[in-house]
């Protein structure tokens, strides 16, 4: 009678044994699936733009030469105004809004509202050109905390009804972060923030192929 009765505890214990094994799997199966329909589903890895150099790149790192090319891209967009600043700014302001932060749109409404008031930019036609001496270097992208200064040399062109009015060459230090939005409308994943220096230059001709930084 007593050997029934342990067989019977020994039962039961491998029961309770199994059951407790049975809902620790269960749980972490819960996890699991709950860490898994959590987890990125888009992982973004940057190539340089010469996929000939060889190179090792970890997800979500941005090389300093994809920072140094969305610069010029956008700001000769934002720069192009064939139908007078006045027009053209703020429509281009809107059409590359979802690579500019909020706090450098606020500053270029700011100057459509200011140039409105003053007259300077009705019937103004602009062009800003990137030199073909302002070409990535080692100095032309400085990582500052938690952002990027980039420097590009550009050649900026202002008209009135065709006529030339100023032709200039300038330096700027053009400020860039990192911009976590819908990849579907910013697939480079970074915004300008602003334009943190603009030094005007003498001419394209004494222009360094490496930009000086202050």
């Amino acid at each position: 009678m007593a050997a029934y009765h342990d067989l019977i505890d020994e039962k039961d214990r491998i029961i309770r044994y199994i059951s407790r094994v049975s809902i620790g799997l269960l749980i972490g199966l819960v996890l699991a699936i709950f860490g898994w329909m959590r987890a990125q589903h888009e992982i973004t890895v940057y190539q340089p733009p010469d996929i000939r150099l060889h190179t090792v790149s970890s997800a979500g790192y941005i090389p300093e030469e994809t920072v140094y090319a969305f610069v010029p891209l956008i700001m000769q967009q934002l720069y192009l105004w064939d139908n007078g600043g006045d027009q053209d700014y703020e429509n281009n302001r809107y059409r590359v809004r979802q690579f500019l932060t909020d706090k450098y749109q606020r500053t270029i409404l700011d100057e459509i509202e200011t140039g409105k008031l003053r007259g300077t930019l009705k019937g103004l036609q602009r062009r800003l050109q990137v030199l073909p001496s302002s070409v990535y270097s080692d100095s032309s992208v400085e990582v500052v905390g938690n952002y990027w200064r980039v420097w590009i040399d550009v050649k900026i062109t202002d008209s009135i009804k065709n006529m030339k009015v100023n032709d200039g060459v300038h330096r700027l230090a053009v400020r860039v972060v990192r911009y976590d939005i819908n990849r579907d409308a910013n697939p480079w994943q970074l915004a300008i923030d602003g334009i943190e220096q603009d030094i005007p230059l003498v001419s394209a001709k004494t222009v360094p192929l490496t930009p000086e930084k202050n």
